[in-house]
Parts: C-alpha cells; structure tokens; sequence
C-alpha cells in the first residue's frame, strides 16, 4: 500500500514539472501553430488549465528575428481533461495576453513571406487558428 502511495504521489510530482508539461504541451502546440516552438515557462492553473509563459512561433526553413512569426507573453490554455485522463492532450480554448505577430519578406525572394511556410496540422483535436 505505501509503495502505490509513494509511486503516486512522485508521478504527481513528475506531472507538474515545467519539463514534463512542455514535452506533453509542446507537439500540440506546433501542431496547431505549424512551425517550431520555444517555451518559455508552462505550468498548470487548475486540472484543465495551462499557463505558457514567453512562447515564441518559428516559421520552417526562416532563422533569426525574420523567422520568429509569433511571440506570446502569456497564454492560459484550456484543455479536455476527459482526454487527458485517457493519454491524449488536446487543446480546447486559448486566451492570449501580449502578443507580437511579425510578418517578414525574404530579401532574395521578394513575395516570399514568413507565415507562408507554416503548416498547421487539420484534424480531430486541432485547434482552428
């Protein structure tokens, strides 16, 4: 009985750490965003709540301050719990707080833009953008 206690309690410690939230979080995020992302902090509100702090969108195949096409100060994601209890994440509802778009222009290929080249993922569970 104490060793199912123990093991509980440490995978509910393991659950609420920023590094554990940010690999379950993160391939839905791109996903949904299409491109690469980087987290600056994550952390849970309640048990269907998230809240990613510093987020910045890269657009494929674009580097440097031309590639960075979305910047977050703060989302507060909302997530299907009932999904989540049974291994899958999904995002229901996002509320943003400061955020910077930026649309770039390749020099070399002019009426080549940034936003262009990201690829949102459609489908069950996906988030409209």
């Amino acid at each position: 009985m104490s060793t199912l206690l123990v093991l509980a309690i440490t995978g509910f410690f393991l659950a609420t750490r920023s590094f554990v939230l940010e690999a379950i979080a993160r391939p839905q995020i791109e996903a949904t965003l299409g491109g690469e992302v980087e987290i600056g902090r994550i952390r849970w509100l309640s048990f269907d709540q998230l809240e990613v702090n510093d987020l910045v969108g890269q657009a494929p195949g674009w580097s440097g301050p031309a590639g960075e096409v979305i910047r977050i100060d703060r989302a507060v994601l909302d997530i299907d719990s009932a999904a989540l209890r049974s291994g899958r994440f999904n995002i229901t509802a996002v509320e943003v707080e400061g955020m910077r778009i930026r649309f770039a222009e390749r020099i070399e290929q002019p009426g080549v833009f940034n936003f262009e080249s990201l690829q949102p993922i459609a489908g069950e569970g996906s988030l409209g953008v």
